[in-house]
């Protein structure tokens, strides 16, 4: 009988980019998948761009990642593309994932210059190749864009060898713009942490700490810019309060339109029944005590509070998005109204908060749509299968065609190599 010795794999190192270290769907997706993946086949690294939004740094040290924060100054992507790839070189990185917006033009440069490839995430419905012109500008800005565009979407078109998507809707969106497979992931949901909050909470206290009387309350859990729909709930909910007299809402999060909210509650004259707190980083604990999870985004690529508040057993109402459609069934795990129905909004969100059987039901309806389907180490699996397929293709610059496309594309920006024509933002 033969015998041999199996070599075991190198670990591959896997350098993750978001924008911000902030609470929200990409760094929680991130960290999610962070926690389960194989440390024996996967080394993770995080890069994140803005310094001052960096909350959940401790969460992703205590699953053994010290995130590098890059200081950086919107507009100059180009500029600081090259300590991107100084990073790259020096942690041995050998596959970027790159998972938010501001950053992947950065990153894309980056991977670019240090020739590696890259998973792409898709977070959101919005398109992001191609040029972003203004109607009615100039001649020479639309040509200055149309360049700059082409030469993104090139560097893109090589470096990119994978794309990830939260969702089916985001999935069907881009496949026609890109040249690679978009794969859709499966998310993640920490019902363990929902499990220990709800065993722990003691509604007295928790109703306390948030300034919060005996009625029942709704949460939303959300940043406060547009699109997020803070404005819907907090019309919907003046409308509630005039049938429940005694209802409450918890409005999580902070953003551009935070002062503009509280000056909508106040113009309503709900002011008093609602509870602005701001940037938390305790999801697990927040949801244990609501009644209701009320969301009025207009365009999520999957949304990942709503299924969070699923897993923490929360009636949810929010209006009808094919991501969450398609894990929630109206009127069985979510209530879910049509997105130009303001009335049936109004009339759901009431109909939850006036009726303490339907929540359990719909709550109860809303945990076994996700309990199956999001298990904890799911994001992992599927960050390690993008990883295996990604990696299975080479490198730009590892052979005679992407060497080709790399001076293509460089020639693109300068006559000299594109490494030579940009300098670190100092």
């Amino acid at each position: 009988m033969t015998t041999h010795t199996e070599e075991r794999a190198p670990r591959r190192r896997i350098l993750l980019t978001l924008p911000e270290l902030a609470v929200g769907g990409g760094p929680v997706i991130a960290l999610n998948a962070i926690r389960y993946l194989d440390r024996a086949r996967f080394e993770p690294h995080v890069l994140a761009l803005y310094p001052d939004r960096t909350d959940m740094v401790d969460a992703f040290r205590a699953e053994g990642i010290d995130p590098v924060v890059l200081e950086h100054t919107p507009g100059r992507s180009i500029f600081e593309s090259p300590r991107v790839a100084r990073l790259i070189r020096e942690r041995g990185i050998d596959l970027l994932h790159i998972s938010g917006a501001d950053e992947r033009r950065i990153s894309l440069y980056g991977a670019f210059l240090a020739r590696v490839p890259a998973v792409v995430h898709i977070h959101s419905e919005w398109v992001h190749l191609g040029a972003r012109v203004q109607p009615g500008s100039p001649p020479h800005v639309r040509l200055r864009r149309l360049a700059l565009s082409r030469f993104r979407d090139e560097i893109e078109h090589h470096v990119a060898c994978e794309y990830l998507a939260d969702s089916p809707t985001a999935a069907a969106l881009f496949e026609p713009s890109v040249r690679h497979p978009v794969h859709v992931m499966t998310q993640s949901m920490a019902f363990d942490a929902m499990a220990e909050a709800a065993a722990a909470h003691d509604d007295e206290a928790w109703r306390a700490e948030l300034g919060l009387g005996p009625g029942p309350v709704a949460i939303n859990i959300s940043r406060h810019v547009p699109g997020k729909g803070q404005g819907r709930v907090i019309r919907a909910f003046a409308a509630v309060r005039r049938v429940v007299r005694d209802a409450q809402l918890v409005l999580v999060g902070d953003g551009e339109q935070f002062a503009e909210n509280q000056r909508l509650s106040a113009e309503l004259d709900v002011a008093g029944a609602v509870r602005f707190v701001g940037l938390r980083t305790d999801v697990a604990h927040l949801l244990a005590g609501a009644d209701v999870f009320a969301f009025g985004s207009t365009t999520e690529s999957f949304g990942l509070v709503v299924a969070e508040a699923m897993a923490a057993r929360v009636a949810v109402v929010a209006y009808s998005l094919p991501s969450i459609t398609s894990y929630a069934e109206d009127g069985v795990a979510a209530l879910l109204p049509a997105q130009d129905d303001e009335a049936g909004y109004v009339d759901a969100f009431t109909r939850l908060m006036a009726d303490a059987a339907l929540r359990r039901r719909v709550a109860d309806g809303g945990y076994r749509a996700v309990a199956d389907r999001f298990p904890p180490d799911a994001a992992a699996r599927s960050f390690e299968a993008a990883y295996d397929r990604a990696l299975g293709h080479r490198a730009p610059g590892a052979g005679s065609r992407p060497a080709a496309a790399y001076r293509r594309v460089a020639a693109m920006a300068s006559p000299r190599r594109a490494e030579d024509a940009v300098r670190p933002h100092r």
